[in-house]
């Protein structure tokens, strides 16, 4: 959608008019038939989105053309590709020594981690570096330990970067500043002091501080207004530093301020966006990356002779470039067809160009004035004025036994501390009503939810001279539930929840009066009855995926949970519920596309309540899929004891374990022209399951094994809801075991 669902629409705006953008949202809400785009497109421009799309491909294609002719014209200056993955490699560094370039690799298919590889080398001499997770900018020290940016977590509310130093020799993390918002780290030359990009005040400002944990930052530059300071580089001798600025204005400049006196110096001062400055070891040369073709090439600044060369004449970019020790090669980052991957050129000034003139193209900015506009004075925040729905949902079935309709709606403030949900239903057959509320606070470092509802329905177990009749039942409830994240870093993270539920069931019809002194003894339900308990639980994730990747591939996580229903806090039961859960990836190093997924569960309980007191497994449950579809439901794609009728064993305890070999069999990635379907790929699964529910200790289990396999298809539906058709066959293999067939939709691994 970023790379080019908004360059396609600017084209479609400039070519018939920035009206349009209202019309066709206009004309697509207006529809009571949804996913109409290209009839909302018809409507607004004249002609549908599929033929506008092919329109401004072939515009592309011509303009495409002549920046190429017009680099084959002045000789392609490219460098010489060091890997092919593509997806993001960035920040490519020579080791002080010269002899290896790291960089921060992620390809999408494997943990992104630093690699390293001899220069003048090749990937496959290419080893990792080191592992650390949620990292950025980076600069090297002379022992080969690194100063980098790497993303924190304040509690669950917001991350932010600051800087750490991982320490080669021991691979511990140091930390380095406190919530400073610390990006673009730069090592001094004597190794003493860290220039780095801090956040504050509005803008990005250039700091520096000692190389030591804790220590107090200084700010060398701070610019007027919400001037933004990026990417700090270090001049040979230490006296200066070298950043990209951007400006009021639409600029983005290179500058240099001397570190002693705070004296600045413009080396670039137009409309080109002008990033990542590097000075040569010899302190003669400033390069830095510029726009000003249209494609982003390195230049040379000759800080003697006032002069600026072009380096290199690529096509795609040439970003973050960083010259080696000896100042005889230059790498850089440059686009391929999917991605980013690093390059590394020759330095020869024999064969530098000199830069066309700039012509600037840009539109003027527009300069809005703080005055433009009233502004009230500040007061304190006021939830309730941003509190209103934002939408609200009418939903109408029409089924055999007859038809219901409900409507919901719900909102939050503005940032986020107050959000709610309210919903109420009719079933025009029974005549009943239903409704359900719930409430969430989230600024309290426990985020707080508490939520009612009323329901009615219909239920069965009710024998009445031997025969088997229902009745209506009413049930209501309320939840208050805190909730404390008790763990965030860039590992794994860990959840603590506790939680208060009463439900009030009753028969709301009498329907189970005293029943006639002749009839065969009836067999009552259990209703007219308060359920009320607490329940704790902790969980801890440390699970990793990647873009590509089939589902998880590495890690593990576990959940505890004990929930006690007991008279002191309302209940007319008492209840002891203990359960776990352990889910672990391993990825399948030498087949491709390949990862084993073993998820266990289980649980305990000790009751005196008749319904609801046993654990139930065995089968694949059954789901109306349109429904599944309308409604936005998935079922999980395990977690079912298959090969088994329903209900084949029950008991007061459980344990199952799901075992899948999965394997990636297509990447597909598209769809069909704007149909609100598009399909992602095609994978399988080969399938193990055992597990039991019994009463007793666990040596009265008799374990049910069964093995099968699935064939899974994940799409989007309606543009945005992923989803997995997943279609398949186990066979149990113990007492009692089926073949057994299904088709769910599934949410996606």
């Amino acid at each position: 959608a970023y790379l080019y669902g908004s360059h396609f629409l600017k084209y479609v705006f400039d070519r018939y008019g920035d009206d349009e953008v209202s019309d066709i949202s206009w004309a697509y809400a207006s529809q009571p038939i949804p996913y109409g785009l290209n009839r909302a497109a018809t409507r607004a421009v004249g002609k549908p989105f599929t033929d506008l799309f092919g329109e401004w491909r072939a515009q592309l294609r011509a303009e495409a053309a002549l920046e190429v002719e017009a680099v084959l014209r002045r000789g392609k200056m490219a460098g010489r590709r060091l890997t092919f993955s593509g997806e993001s490699h960035a920040h490519p560094h020579y080791s002080p020594s010269g002899k290896r370039i790291i960089w921060y690799a992620s390809d999408g298919d494997s943990r992104a981690r630093f690699r390293a590889m001899p220069a003048n080398g090749n990937i496959g001499e290419a080893t990792d570096y080191a592992h650390i997770d949620r990292a950025g900018g980076f600069d090297l020290l002379d022992d080969g330990s690194m100063v980098v940016e790497q993303a924190v977590s304040y509690r669950s509310n917001y991350s932010y970067q600051d800087l750490f130093m991982w320490d080669h020799a021991t691979g511990r993390m140091i930390r380095l500043t406190e919530g400073a918002r610390a990006r673009d780290p730069a090592i001094s030359p004597d190794e003493r002091f860290v220039a780095f990009s801090k956040n504050g005040g509005s803008r990005y400002q250039l700091a520096v501080m000692p190389l030591a944990p804790g220590a107090r930052s200084r700010i060398l530059w701070s610019g007027d207004g919400f001037q933004q300071a990026y990417t700090p580089a270090w001049s040979p001798d230490g006296k200066q530093i070298a950043f990209s600025v951007w400006k009021r204005g639409g600029a983005r400049d290179i500058l240099v301020v001397d570190v002693a006196t705070g004296e600045i110096t413009a080396i670039t001062s137009d409309r080109a966006l002008d990033l990542h400055p590097v000075f040569s070891p010899d302190g003669r040369y400033i390069y830095y990356s510029s726009d000003r073709t249209g494609i982003y090439n390195v230049y040379a600044y000759d800080r003697v002779a006032d002069k600026t060369w072009q380096v290199t004449n690529v096509l795609g970019y040439a970003l973050m470039p960083e010259v080696s020790p000896d100042g005889k090669h230059m790498t850089y980052t440059g686009i391929v067809d999917n991605g980013n991957d690093i390059f590394e050129i020759t330095l020869d000034p024999a064969r530098w160009l000199v830069p066309e003139p700039y012509i600037d193209d840009r539109p003027e900015a527009k300069l809005i004035r703080d005055d433009s506009a009233a502004v009230s004075e500040p007061r304190p925040y006021r939830p309730l004025a941003t509190l209103a729905p934002k939408s609200y949902k009418l939903t109408y079935q029409l089924v055999p036994e007859g038809s219901f309709i409900s409507v919901d709606t719900g909102g939050s403030d503005v940032i986020g501390r107050h959000s709610y949900r309210v919903g109420a239903g009719i079933d025009f057959h029974q005549g009943d009503v239903s409704m359900g509320m719930s409430y969430s606070y989230n600024r309290l470092w426990p985020s707080l939810r508490l939520s009612m509802f009323r329901d009615t329905g219909r239920r069965g177990g009710v024998y009445i001279d031997g025969e088997r009749t229902a009745y209506t039942e009413e049930a209501i409830g309320a939840s208050a539930s805190a909730s404390i994240p008790v763990l965030r870093t860039a590992d794994g993270n860990a959840n603590l929840s506790l939680s208060y539920d009463l439900d009030w069931l009753r028969d709301t019809d009498d329907e189970l009066g005293e029943p006639d002194p002749n009839d065969t003894l009836p067999h009552l339900p259990e209703t007219d009855v308060v359920v009320a308990g607490i329940g704790l639980s902790w969980s801890y994730s440390d699970v990793r995926g990647y873009t590509y990747a089939l589902g998880p591939q590495e890690g593990k996580s576990i959940s505890f949970g004990i929930g006690l229903d007991h008279p002191g806090l309302g209940s007319d039961f008492y209840a002891l519920t203990l359960s776990y859960r352990w889910d672990g990836y391993l990825r399948i190093p030498w087949v491709a596309g390949s990862s084993l997924a073993i998820e266990t569960s289980g649980g305990l309980r000790a009751t005196n309540r008749g319904r609801s007191g046993v654990f139930v497994i065995g089968g694949v449950p059954e789901q109306d899929i349109i429904q599944s579809i309308q409604k936005n439901r998935r079922f999980g794609s395990s977690g079912y004891l298959r090969g088994y009728p329903g209900r084949v064993a029950a008991g007061h305890q459980y344990h199952l374990a799901n075992i899948e070999l999965r394997q990636e069999l297509l990447t597909i990635e598209h769809g069909i022209a704007t149909l609100p379907i598009y399909v992602r790929r095609l994978h399988t699964a080969l399938l193990v399951d055992a597990g039991d529910a019994f009463d007793g200790p666990i040596t009265e289990a008799e374990p049910k094994v069964s093995v099968g396999g699935a064939l899974r298809l994940d799409v989007v539906l309606g543009y945005f809801a992923p989803a997995t058709i997943d279609v398949g066959v186990a066979r149990g293999l113990t007492t009692g075991g089926i073949t057994e067939y299904w088709m769910l939709l599934t949410g996606s691994l």
